[in-house]
């Protein structure tokens, strides 16, 4: 990136969260005009990608949507040596915007500009899945099966649909009445466990009411994970209210580690910041300092 460069990239999924996006994406545009940049905008997945190929002419790229198309445009980005080569930042506009809240970032197009004229920037760690990038957590098993189902559903007749909040209830409720709960093993930096369930982060940051890994450290080379020991649905409800007590609790496996494998006898449904990823066998791994975020006026 040129020192002195006033192109802007700006990335946009217009199917994040559950209303339209282009407000807010315009409303940037308009800022950063006024502040004598050059905004490049997309909302195609080919040509960002065509853009993402020569990130040489941007001082950087700002992401309108959610955790999905963060972790998108993280996996769309070249690589130089374990590093991304444009700073980031994000303009929330999907459900939970878990990566946009660890920023800073509160939906205002003009503390984005501020923070993109300033340009303090900080480098973070991002994780790795089978070669996939991702920036706040993965987790394996229950909710999982979840996001697996909301994704098919959002696919359905080949047209994308919207989602909030509430439409994850029903296939919440699906997946309690008819997942098996493959068992998984974690292997992590020779830690060994078992469970039904398995999260591991990069940032503290998971939704909604639960904080299953507050000192999970954005920058210090290693992931945090856990392991839930028993399956079932009324087990998930303990361990989700021990979490929100302490933290702690019978079945509750805890550690951090720079490498882990997850397997199992059966293949156990996995997600990444909120998308799905596939199945187990992963070997899950961390890339240190490898992505620059601005940081924005508190």
């Amino acid at each position: 990136m040129s020192d002195i460069s006033r192109q802007v990239l700006i990335l946009g999924n217009p199917y994040s969260g559950h209303s339209p996006t282009s407000n807010a994406a315009q409303r940037l545009v308009l800022l950063l005009e006024q502040a004598q940049f050059e905004p490049v905008v997309c909302w195609d997945r080919q040509q960002r990608d065509e853009l993402l190929a020569d990130p040489s002419p941007f001082r950087c790229v700002v992401v309108v949507g959610g955790d999905g198309t963060v972790r998108e445009v993280l996996n769309a980005m070249p690589r130089e040596h374990g590093r991304l080569p444009l700073p980031m930042t994000t303009l929330p506009a999907g459900n939970e915007n878990l990566f946009a809240r660890h920023l800073g970032v509160k939906g205002d197009p003009a503390q984005v500009v501020a923070a993109i004229e300033q340009m303090q920037t900080r480098s973070i760690d991002l994780g790795t899945s089978n070669g996939q990038l991702f920036a706040i957590m993965l987790t394996a098993g229950f909710d999982a099966e979840v996001v697996r189902r909301v994704a098919a559903w959002r696919q359905r007749d080949h047209a994308v649909v919207r989602v909030s909040r509430r439409s994850y209830v029903p296939h919440i409720v699906k997946t309690a009445w008819r997942y098996r709960y493959p068992r998984i093993t974690l292997e992590a930096d020779g830690q060994t466990f078992q469970g039904s369930h398995v999260m591991v982060f990069n940032l503290p940051r998971y939704g909604g009411p639960l904080d299953p890994a507050p000192a999970a450290n954005d920058a210090d080379g290693m992931l945090d994970y856990l392991v839930l020991e028993r399956p079932g649905a009324m087990r998930l409800l303990g361990y989700a209210q021990s979490l929100m007590r302490s933290g702690v609790g019978p079945g509750i496996h805890r550690g951090q580690a720079r490498q882990l494998r997850l397997h199992g006898d059966r293949p156990a449904p996995a997600q990444a910041d909120g998308d799905p990823v596939g199945h187990t066998p992963l070997e899950i791994g961390v890339l240190p300092g490898a992505l620059a975020v601005i940081d924005v006026p508190r």
